[in-house]
């Protein structure tokens, strides 16, 4: 800071109490600069580093970008190459049709089991998932016996610092201030002209100590001792992390499971699907409903809660948010309750801008701050929907409460670099954060139609499109390599126009359900226009692929009920409905009697047996496993549609003819693989056994291939190059991503980097 100057041009002296006050505010400088040291996020870097690459730098023959459309289907893709939109008179998927004829495609095979973080894991690793680790959505702790979701793994970080260390870090503080209480209490004796009496300086040296202890309290106070961290479970070296080694620049968006944000060299990545809501769940929404008796819970994280108007019409309530980690430590959790409120025709969440919304219609994000302590507080946003307006009542959804892009908390590296996010957002347009960004899961419990969902698709699509826009006309990148959801979220909720055998098929709405599907395969046909253009340019090599097909979602099968029928598991009490309150605590799993079950299911088709020393109360002895496991076979075989009389399961694997490497023996035992049109049920994913092994799906969530056989659900595949003969090799697989792409950059695989996959152009070449 300046200092003032006299009349004379002399620098004035500071009064001698300013300068006693200086190693008051040097200590409290040093807290804050420690504290911020504290807060700093340790940016992970690649899941498994498996030793450094033994590698070089190498110069990079040509640019290489990588488009990923999650669940784009190529049976629908070919079926839109081929037809003639009457307005243009060209392919509805022009731009695909071309690359067809220009280069490849071909269906591209999926994973065991085709979900998507085993997908893209698989992908980004080059390896199967005894490799990666990840072989479903949902993994379970054998010790313990309690779900988990794959896609993040959580772990408290220590920040700040916890009883007793508080108190003595405030007494620490109290001691450091006496020297500037003497100082201070010296210049007062100077002014006043006498010593102050010897009693006196001692009772206000104590009370300076008192006050100093207290001060440092509370700002130990207002610092958490925890804070929660996440940690990838995806294992393996990754595509990125063999492009740095060589000096590759390589640039990331929203790949799956690459929460939290790695560093590598040359990295610049924005975390995708993966990145939690600030609640810690993929995708956790609240709607206030004004005919809601009481509040309940939905299957995917979704909260019902009544609300009236108050005696001047407005309509509050709250969406609850994070737990307060200022208090997580005690046995009551705080959580933060942000207020909602409807006046006047316009929506307010958090204090933040009203904002008019019609009937039907989204908001913008409401971006505001939730504070934990005058020291420590989280900028947040979220998206809300007037998704009707009934005589004045409205019914009000607010979806998941996100990390704000340009202010996200530093335990929750969205991008590496951490600035990369805010920059996008500020370049770019904000943006949603959380990696599950699209309400499929509303839609799925009947709170939105087709009309608000695909509303919110297109938003999606829209800023997914302006971030790759962004980087695409950037040039200072090798490899540039973006995924986007909205085609799987899309194939999720809308399939029911496709599938006539669906419990909520209507003929009269499937045309125009249909052409909604049809606009989500156009926008994504228009990236691949834009990457196209921008490869030529550029001469770069372009590649595109899904993880995943999908197919008809018309009946679930709830696998643990044909287990309990066979006798091969037992329940203690009944299971309860699959609300996901209660799956994340395991309670399904509680009501199992393990003493008397020999396998159990949990997850979207895997089915583990309860082995002696492996699950925590295991009864089936190694001896016995084969045949357990036969006789799991042969029930799953003989499950059929009432209606058909036709099985419902085509095979199933066992995990070591599907599985290889070190961490097969923590993945499913057994692999359920279905006929189209059959999934395992919500119940299934959650540990659960209700009554019926088979019912119908009747929920809007009408697409789906996470059990599905995997070969009747392929991914696509289109690439610049021809394949076949002498061009490369064909029957692309999702394990050959990294290896071709390394190889199109004109780099080497490293054999230390495991991969089973193989290049489809072997040395390419320039």
């Amino acid at each position: 800071m300046p200092q003032m100057a006299n009349p004379s041009g002399a620098t004035a002296p500071r009064p001698a109490p300013a300068r006693a006050l200086i190693p008051v505010l040097s200590a409290l400088l040093a807290a804050m600069l420690l504290a911020g040291h504290l807060l700093t996020p340790r940016v992970q870097a690649s899941a498994d580093k498996g030793g450094n690459l033994a590698v070089s730098p190498a110069p990079v023959q040509r640019k290489v970008i990588v488009l990923g459309f999650d669940g784009a289907d190529p049976k629908l893709c070919e079926r839109w190459m081929d037809e003639t939109d009457p307005a243009t008179g060209k392919p509805y998927l022009e731009h695909l049709a071309a690359l067809r004829t220009e280069g490849a495609f071909e269906r591209m095979r999926t994973t065991f089991p085709a979900q998507t973080p085993v997908a893209w894991a698989c992908a980004a690793c080059g390896v199967n998932p005894g490799g990666t680790g990840i072989a479903d959505f949902v993994g379970r702790d054998p010790k313990t016996m309690t779900p988990y979701l794959t896609l993040v793994g959580k772990e408290d970080r220590q920040v700040g610092l916890a009883p007793p260390w508080r108190w003595a870090a405030a007494l620490v503080a109290g001691l450091l201030t006496i020297p500037a209480w003497l100082l201070l209490f010296g210049a007062w004796n100077r002014r006043e002209g006498a010593p102050a009496p010897a009693k006196r300086r001692a009772a206000g040296v104590a009370l300076g100590l008192l006050l100093g202890a207290g001060l440092g309290y509370a700002l130990t106070a207002w610092i958490p001792a925890t804070l929660p961290s996440a940690k990838n479970l995806r294992r393996g070296t990754t595509l990125w992390q063999a492009a740095g080694a060589y000096g590759a620049r390589t640039v990331l968006l929203k790949f799956p499971l690459t929460f939290p944000a790695e560093s590598e060299p040359g990295l610049r990545m924005l975390a995708g699907f993966g990145v939690p809501d600030v609640n810690r769940t993929v995708y956790s929404w609240t709607l206030f409903d004004p005919a809601a008796k009481e509040e309940r819970h939905t299957e995917t994280y979704g909260t019902v809660r009544p609300w009236k108007a108050d005696a001047e019409g407005r309509w509050l309530s709250f969406v609850e948010g994070p737990v307060n980690p200022l208090y997580s430590e005690s046995a009551e959790a705080e959580r933060v309750r942000v207020e909602a409120a409807f006046y006047a025709g316009k929506l307010s969440l958090g204090g933040a801008e009203p904002q008019a919304v019609a009937p039907g219609e989204w908001s913008e994000f409401f971006r505001f701050s939730i504070a934990f302590s005058p020291l420590v507080k989280l900028r947040v946003m979220a998206r809300a929907a007037l998704v009707e307006l009934n005589d004045g009542a409205p019914k009000v959804l607010v979806g998941p409460l996100q990390f704000d892009p340009e202010a996200p908390p530093p335990n929750v590296p969205l991008s590496t670099p951490p600035e990369y996010a805010g920059d996008l957002a500020r370049e770019a347009g904000v943006y949603p954060t959380v990696g599950w960004d699209i309400a499929t899961h509303p839609a799925k419990d009947g709170v939105l139609n087709d009309a608000a969902f695909v509303k919110d698709l297109r938003y999606a699509e829209a800023r997914d499109g302006a971030l790759f826009r962004h980087e695409l006309a950037r040039d200072d990148w090798d490899l540039l390599c973006a995924v986007f959801m909205a085609t799987d979220r899309a194939g999720h909720i809308l399939w029911k126009h496709l599938s006539k055998d669906h419990p909520l098929h209507d003929p009269a709405k499937a045309e125009a359900g249909i052409a909604e599907l049809r606009a989500s395969y156009r926008w994504m046909d228009g990236v691949v226009g834009k990457a196209r253009a921008r490869a030529k340019v550029l001469n770069a090599e372009l590649l595109v692929l899904s993880d995943h097909g999908f197919a008809a979602f018309d009946q679930q099968v709830n696998l643990n009920s044909a287990l309990r029928d066979a006798g091969l598991l037992k329940l203690k009490q009944e299971s309860l409905p699959a609300d996901a309150h209660q799956a994340v605590s395991g309670e399904n799993f509680n009501r199992i009697d393990f003493a008397g079950t020999f396998a159990y299911a949990v997850g979207l088709g895997g089915i583990y047996l309860n082995v002696e020393g492996r699950e925590a109360s295991g009864v089936v002895k190694e001896a016995e496993r084969d045949a357990i496991a036969a006789r799991v076979i042969e029930v799953m075989k003989k499950i059929a549609d009432p209606k058909t009389g036709k099985p419902v399961v085509r095979r199933v694997e066992r995990n070591e003819d599907v599985y290889r490497g070190p961490l097969a023996g923590n993945l499913p035992d057994l692999l359920v693989c279905f006929e189209p049109g059959y999934r395992v049920s919500w119940a299934t994913v959650v540990g659960g056994a209700p009554g019926p092994v088979l019912e119908p799906n009747r929920s809007d969530w009408s697409g789906d291939h996470c059990s599905v056989d995997p070969d009747e659900v392929p991914g696509i595949f289109f690439a610049t190059r021809k394949l076949g003969g002498e061009g490369g090799r064909g029957d692309p697989a999702l394990v050959d991503l990294a290896p071709t792409v390394l190889e199109l950059l004109g780099l080497p695989v490293p054999p230390e980097a495991g991969w089973e996959g193989k290049a489809l152009w072997p040395a390419a070449g320039p």
